[in-house]
C-alpha cells in the first residue's frame, strides 16, 4: 500500500471539505446579514417618517443635552432647535458651548439657551448633582438627551486607574441621576416627557480593548430598557436607548465612509424613534454590524480587527476622550 499517496489523498479531501465549509459558513453569514437588514428595514419603515415632536412634548419647552459641545450632542442641539425647543447645554468647556449657541442662533433666532458648565467626572463628589439639579429646577423640561461620555480603547493594563474610575462615573451616574430627575417631574407636565440615553453598539458583545467602555454602555442600555418597560403603560413618558455604531465625531476619529453616519443624521434618526419604540440602532449599516457582532465571529479575528482600530485611534488622538 502506498501510504504517501493515501496521506496525500486524505489531506486533499480534508482541505476541500474545510474550504467548502468555510465558504458555506461565510455565505450563510452574508445572506443572514442581508436578510436581517431587510427585515429590520421593513419593521422600522414607519419609524423613518418624521413626527411632530413639539406637539407631543410641548413647543417652546426646554431640552437638556449633556455633552453638548461636540459630535452627537451638538447635533441633537441643532436638530431640537429646528423642532422649536429651547436648549440647556451642559459640558465642560465654555468656549465650545458658546460656539454651539452661536450656531443655534443661526438656525433659529428666537431660540432660548442656557449654558451650564459641568465636569461629570466629579459626579461622585458631594453636592455635584444637587447643585446641577438646582440649576435645572425652574425650567419646563420636556426632553433629556443623556449623551455625555468618556471612551477608552487600549489594553486594559495600560489604562490609568483614575481614568477608569472617571469613565465609570461619567458613563453611568449621569444617566441614572438625570433619568430619575426627568421621571420625577413628568407626571406634573401637561405634555409628554422624553428621555434618550446614548449607549453604543460596542455593548452588543464583549470586545477586546473596549472592556470598561463597552461594559459601561451595556449598563446604559440595560438600565434604559428596564426603566422603559417599567413605564411602558405611562401616558406621559417616552424612554429610548440608542446603540449607534460609527458616527463621524471627534470621539470616534471616524472619517466619512459607507459604515459611518454624520452626527446630525444620527440625531434625527433617534428623535424620529422617540415615543415609538424603546430601542434604536438606526442606520441600516449599523444594523448589519449588530448582526455580524452577534454571529460567532472567531475571537482571533475580532482581536485582530479591533487592534488595528485601536492603533488607528492612537495615531489620531490617544485613548482619553471626554465630551
Amino acid at each position: 500500500m502506498n501510504f504517501k499517496q493515501l496521506y496525500n489523498d486524505l489531506n486533499s479531501w480534508c482541505i476541500s471539505k474545510t474550504n467548502f465549509n468555510l465558504r458555506s459558513y461565510l455565505r450563510l453569514i452574508g445572506l443572514g446579514t442581508l436578510g436581517y437588514a431587510f427585515y429590520s428595514l421593513l419593521q422600522n419603515a414607519k419609524l423613518l417618517v418624521p413626527h411632530d415632536l413639539s406637539q407631543r412634548y410641548g413647543r417652546d419647552s426646554w431640552a437638556i443635552v449633556t455633552g453638548a459641545s461636540d459630535g452627537i450632542g451638538r447635533a441633537f442641539c441643532e436638530e431640537l432647535t429646528k423642532d422649536g425647543f429651547n436648549i440647556i447645554l451642559i459640558a465642560r468647556t465654555r468656549s465650545k458651548l458658546e460656539a454651539t449657541v452661536k450656531r443655534l442662533k443661526e438656525i433659529r433666532k428666537d431660540v432660548k439657551t442656557k449654558i451650564i458648565l459641568a465636569d461629570f467626572s466629579n459626579g461622585d463628589q458631594p453636592g455635584f448633582y444637587e447643585d446641577l439639579l438646582n440649576e435645572l429646577d425652574d425650567y419646563d423640561i420636556s426632553l433629556l438627551i443623556n449623551n455625555v461620555g468618556m471612551e477608552t480603547m487600549d489594553c486594559f493594563e495600560n489604562i490609568d486607574l483614575m481614568f477608569l474610575k472617571d469613565l465609570i462615573v461619567v458613563n453611568t451616574l449621569a444617566v441614572v441621576t438625570l433619568t430619575k430627575f426627568i421621571i420625577s417631574r413628568a407626571k406634573d407636565r401637561k405634555y409628554h416627557s422624553g428621555i434618550i440615553n446614548i449607549a453604543s453598539l460596542s455593548s452588543v458583545r464583549p470586545l477586546p480593548y473596549f472592556s470598561t467602555y463597552a461594559a459601561s454602555k451595556r449598563f446604559t442600555h440595560i438600565f434604559t430598557k428596564a426603566v422603559a418597560r417599567e413605564y411602558k403603560d405611562s401616558d406621559k413618558l417616552d424612554i429610548l436607548s440608542c446603540q449607534p455604531g460609527y458616527v463621524t465625531t471627534n470621539m470616534t476619529a471616524q472619517k466619512k465612509s459607507f459604515e459611518t453616519i454624520p452626527p446630525n443624521r444620527a440625531a434625527r434618526i433617534y428623535l424620529n424613534r422617540l415615543g415609538r419604540t424603546d430601542h434604536a440602532i438606526g442606520y441600516y449599516i449599523h444594523k448589519m454590524t449588530e448582526f455580524t457582532l452577534k454571529c460567532p465571529l472567531p475571537n482571533f479575528a475580532l482581536r485582530f480587527t479591533l487592534k488595528k482600530e485601536m492603533n488607528r485611534r492612537k495615531k489620531y488622538h490617544g485613548h482619553e476622550i471626554i465630551l
